[in-house]
C-alpha cells in the first residue's frame, strides 16, 4: 500500500524553475515521490509519537497541513537539490540548504510543543510526570512526589 504523501511531486518541482524532474533525470520522479513517502512517513511518526491524530486533514486541520505539507516538500526538495547538484559545495546548494533549514526549524517547534500545529487533532496529551503513592497507586499529576524510605 503506497503511502499518501502530504506534497506531489509538482510542490517539489516548484523549487526549480529551470529545471523539469521526469523519468529519466537526476533525480527522477521515482526518486522524488519515494523521498516524499519517505517524509510523510517521519513527519508521521512525529506527530503519532506527540499524540497527534494522523494523517494529518486538509479540510479539518489546514493550517497544521500547510505546516506539514510545507515539510514534506521541503524535505524532498532538499534531496532532489542534492541529487542535481551533487558535487557542489553546500554553502553553494541554496535550495537545499534553505530547505533543510526549514524542515528542522519546523521538526523541532512540533517536537518542542506539539500545540505549534494548534488546529490538529491531538487524542493523548502527554504525561510529563508521575508519582506513585504510598498504596502503590499512580497519580499522573502529583502535588509533590513522593520518597520512599524503603528499598523495593
Amino acid at each position: 500500500m503506497a503511502i499518501v504523501a502530504y506534497a506531489q511531486l509538482s510542490d517539489v518541482q516548484a523549487y526549480f524553475t529551470n529545471f523539469t524532474i521526469g523519468a529519466s533525470t537526476t533525480p527522477s520522479t521515482a526518486q522524488v515521490e519515494e523521498w516524499l513517502e519517505l517524509y510523510c512517513s517521519i513527519i508521521n511518526g512525529l506527530l503519532s509519537s506527540k499524540g497527534i491524530t494522523v494523517p494529518i486533514s486538509s479540510t479539518a486541520s489546514p493550517n497544521s497541513f500547510n505546516i506539514v505539507k510545507k515539510m514534506n516538500e521541503g524535505a524532498a526538495a532538499a534531496l532532489a537539490a542534492n541529487a542535481m547538484y551533487y558535487g557542489i559545495e553546500p554553502a553553494d546548494n541554496k535550495i537545499a540548504e534553505q530547505c533543510s533549514a526549514e524542515y528542522n526549524t519546523l521538526y523541532t517547534a512540533i517536537e518542542k510543543s506539539p500545540r505549534f500545529l494548534y488546529d490538529a487533532t491531538i487524542t493523548k496529551p502527554a504525561i510529563k510526570s508521575f508519582a506513585i503513592d504510598e498504596y502503590g497507586s499512580v497519580d499522573d499529576a502529583p502535588a509533590a512526589r513522593v520518597e520512599f524510605d524503603q528499598e523495593f
